[in-house]
């Protein structure tokens, strides 16, 4: 029953061919196998040998552009906005570009992805708009300059980005609309959002509503709550919201079979379902369950069997055929792997017959939450660091709560649009949101102050292949109550556990760091819980590495249990132009004043640009320490010239800076 499994496979294992072995060789050796396979008339090999192909064939197609160096600064680009997300401080863009300015004209490039960060909110980007800017560039280099620091060049490939962009005030204007109709169809949801929020709801409920509605989250508050309390996932559009939406769409379409139409009534579903998806800008999530249900009605209209698990299949393959990068996104991997925990465990958990067939309904909604979170907790611990214990509760009442917010919600912004009041439906809305959020309130206060979220959850991606193994031992041990399963599932635990706390690094109390910051030099104190971020200007990237920093650096801020972060941007240097940290001393190149005094490092970066032999003479340091932030041709003369000297230097572009002061 379930055949494209080994199509499945094949596709992932040649997406993650593609990605982590690059080389032509093991493409040529699958052909020459292909080849072998169908001589022999080896279906099944040959079946996953062609998958394996067709993956890293699609992989390939879609990978970001890789480039050497990245645009010189102040380069004009021309582009088309594909995404765009509101911060507190901020706007955050990915832009298609195909075109930039030479001379005084844009003319066409080859096509790839910039994610532009812009400290303004006017313009306020959206998806389709056609935009000119300039700005500061840089390559998604994974750098690992703190320990446990993210992966930043692997996030920034799974999102199909080749570039970053810092866009200072007053440097992009939108000059038209993309003629896609794709983007057209995504517009729609701003002006769905505008016909919630004058419908005459509550500011909150109508946030709430907004992101149940058309996955527009932007403006809801207390997200931690959410989190703390487990219910999250209400916030982003999945396969619940869609099978409330496609029956909204079946009710407002019966009198099509009612009048005998009954394939139209279907197909109309069908164009709903798919208007819908592409509204709400084709999340993962809402892609995987409009396929399943395209596919099941498909087969409904066709008169043939239909298959869970085969369904499921079909549409994870659909998903990495035309987005490859998909498979390392987490909207993805927590949508399949919670469909997939629901199809093989929420029945066989069930403890009610389905001779009692009422209460096993209701039983069989309980046991969907509980399999979903089992199948998802591994994964969600290792993206968000968090683990809720009083889920049930939350998500029970979600479950009563979201078709009637929903149908409500749809009702009421149908009716707005038309002109017509309904006061009375807001009302009852605020009210209904008003009970559920303080039950999401009081859970969450509940967690906290007795200890049931498990915060700052950090390990490597290796233990989640023990953590599955031990999920499937225990749900082998409920459904065949063995003894083996017992004793294996217990002994993988223990090991899980310990391998979690034994991979947990012991950081010293006291540490330095100088990061390999393009655009600024960084200097890092820790001194217990406390950690100092100090630079040596207030450049345009001031919100933007400052806002970085606490993203990328979130494990390493954990495990050393930092309480504040103090930013002090502009004041590396400035009254002495000495830095002493714990016994260890640091002076400025561009500060000849303190250079009467020995310290253990000189700092040159890009404010310095004179002689390094003649520097290195007079400064009275141990070393000289070469930033990332100085140009690059320059810096790279500078170790020429030292190394020619035989003085100490180190070249801050290649090496990382860690330093334990005593």
């Amino acid at each position: 029953m379930i055949p494209l499994l080994t199509t499945l496979i094949g596709v992932v294992v040649g997406i993650l061919l593609q990605r982590y072995l690059v080389h032509l060789w093991p493409m040529i050796a699958i052909v020459v196998l292909c080849v072998g396979l169908l001589l022999m008339r080896r279906i099944r090999l040959l079946v996953l040998s062609v998958a394996i192909l067709i993956g890293c064939g699609a992989s390939w197609l879609s990978a970001p552009m890789q480039f050497l160096s990245p645009i010189a600064k102040d380069t004009h680009l021309c582009g088309v906005v594909a995404e765009a997300e509101l911060s507190n401080d901020h706007q955050v863009a990915k832009i298609r570009i195909d075109s930039v300015c030479v001379g005084e004209n844009y003319e066409p490039t080859n096509s790839f992805v910039i994610r532009a960060r812009m400290p303004f909110f006017t313009p306020d980007l959206a998806p389709g708009d056609v935009v000119k800017f300039v700005g500061t560039y840089s390559l998604p280099i994974q750098e690992t300059d703190l320990p446990l620091q993210d992966d930043m060049q692997g996030v920034y490939y799974a999102q199909g980005v080749s570039m970053l962009c810092y866009v200072p005030r007053d440097s992009l204007q939108v000059v038209g609309h993309s003629e896609n109709p794709i983007y057209t169809i995504m517009g729609w949801r701003d002006d769905v959002v505008d016909v919630i929020f004058r419908s005459g709801l509550d500011e909150a409920t109508a946030s709430f509503m907004a992101a149940i509605l058309t996955g527009d989250d932007s403006s809801v508050g207390q997200r931690d709550n959410y989190a703390i309390a487990g219910v999250a996932h209400l916030l982003a559009l999945s396969g619940a919201h869609l099978a409330i939406i496609a029956s909204i769409l079946g009710f407002l379409f019966l009198p099509l079979a009612m009048a005998g139409w009954y394939r139209c009534r279907w197909i109309a579903v069908l164009v709903g379902v798919w208007l819908f998806v592409v509204m709400t800008g084709m999340s993962a999530s809402v892609m995987r369950s409009a396929i399943m249900a395209s596919a099941v009605i498909i087969a409904i209209l066709m008169r043939r069997p239909r298959s869970s698990l085969n369904f499921l299949c079909l549409a994870a393959i659909l998903i990495l055929l035309f987005s490859p990068l998909s498979l390392y996104r987490v909207g993805f991997q927590l949508s399949f792997v919670a469909t997939l925990s629901i199809i093989l465990m929420a029945n066989q958990l069930n403890p009610v017959s389905q001779r009692r067939r009422t209460l096993w309904r209701i039983m069989g909604v309980v046991m969907v939450t509980i399999s979903a979170t089992i199948g998802t907790m591994p994964l969600s611990a290792w993206h968000f660091h968090r683990l809720p214990w009083l889920f049930l509760p939350a998500n029970i009442v979600a479950v009563a709560v979201l078709p009637i917010m929903i149908c409500g919600g749809s009702l009421l912004t149908i009716l707005t649009a038309m002109g017509v009041g309904a006061s009375w439906l807001a009302e009852a809305l605020n009210v209904l949101f008003g009970w559920f959020s303080w039950i999401v309130d009081a859970i969450a206060t509940i967690s906290i102050g007795n200890g049931l979220v498990w915060d700052e959850i950090y390990f490597s991606p290796w233990l989640l292949v023990p953590m599955y193994l031990a999920v499937a031992l225990l749900f082998a041990w409920v459904i065949r109550r063995r003894a083996f399963y017992t004793v294996a599932s217990t002994l993988t635990i223990a090991l899980t556990v310990a391998a979690y706390f034994l991979t947990t690094p012991l950081l010293p109390a006291n540490e330095l760091f100088i990061t390999r910051n393009l655009h600024n030099t960084f200097i890092v104190f820790r001194s217990g819980p406390n950690v100092t971020v100090v630079s040596n200007d207030r450049s345009i990237n001031e919100a933007a590495d400052s806002v970085q920093f606490v993203e990328i650096n979130g494990a390493y801020l954990a495990a050393a249990n930092v309480e504040t972060i103090d930013f002090r941007l502009g004041e590396l240097g400035a009254n002495t132009g000495v830095i002493d940290f714990g016994g260890l001393t640091m002076k400025m190149a561009n500060s000849p004043s303190a250079f009467h005094q020995h310290t253990d490092y000189c700092i040159a970066n890009k404010a310095f640009k004179g002689d390094v032999v003649e520097l290195a003479a007079m400064c009275n340091a141990d070393t000289i320490l070469l930033t990332a932030d100085m140009n690059k041709r320059r810096r790279e003369r500078y170790v020429r010239e030292l190394s020619a000297e035989g003085v100490p230097h180190i070249n801050l572009r290649d090496a990382t800076f860690h330093r334990i002061p005593n």
